[in-house]
């Protein structure tokens, strides 16, 4: 389509150089011909101009129907891939860990696809989004980062529901109680806490976290 388009363009403009050069050799020729050949040029050259403006028409209406067309399917394709998180695959952290951390060697505690359940313990936030440490009903500890896309906004009287894979542990430093502001207890101090790199993060703005 858009290549006839261009072809028509081309006649227009072909069109009013032949009516300047007929124009200049007939004028003091042969009268009928001349306006034989007149009339010829100009009736081409309404046509294809009328063309050209009726194609260059549809080839936009074509290419907005297009976009729309891929907007949409950018649109289907992502409300499908947001259904499609698999959570069977990730076991509770307290039915695959029932001990404390400190009974596990480093090797059973990573790549392991856990459901983590806690409230917050400690939260950091700034413009790179936060760090968080949660505490189970275990009192066992968890220690993430989150920059705020996959959970919203956090505060220290939520609890959150991470999916996600286990990556060893660390322990409490005196660093942690300064960066975390002094919201972890003194007797946590040393404490085992498992890393988790999470998949998904769901926030519990109440008490309710079955």
């Amino acid at each position: 389509m858009e290549f006839i388009g261009t072809i028509f363009s081309y006649v227009f403009i072909g069109s009013i150089i032949a009516f300047f050069v007929v124009r200049s050799k007939n004028k003091k020729g042969n009268i009928k011909n001349y306006k034989r050949d007149k009339t010829l040029i100009f009736f081409t050259m309404v046509v294809s101009f009328i063309l050209t403006g009726i194609i260059g028409i549809a080839v936009n209406d074509s290419n907005d129907s297009q976009t729309h067309h891929t907007n949409h399917s950018s649109t289907k394709t992502v409300k499908k891939e947001n259904k499609s998180f698999d959570y069977s695959k990730y076991k509770d952290f307290n039915s695959e860990f029932p001990k404390s951390l400190n009974s596990y060697n480093e090797n059973e505690l990573m790549t392991k696809d856990v459901k983590f359940t806690g409230k917050v313990y400690g939260l950091s936030a700034s413009s790179l989004g936060y760090q968080i440490i949660l505490k189970d009903t275990n009192n066992h500890l968890a220690y993430l980062t989150s920059d705020g896309k996959q959970s919203g906004k956090i505060t220290s009287f939520d609890s959150l529901t991470v999916y996600g894979s286990t990556n060893g542990t660390s322990k409490i430093s005196k660093n942690d109680f300064n960066r975390f502001d002094n919201q972890i207890k003194d007797n946590d101090l040393g404490k085992e806490t498992i890393l988790l790199e999470p998949d998904k993060i769901i926030v519990h703005h109440d008490t309710n976290i079955n």
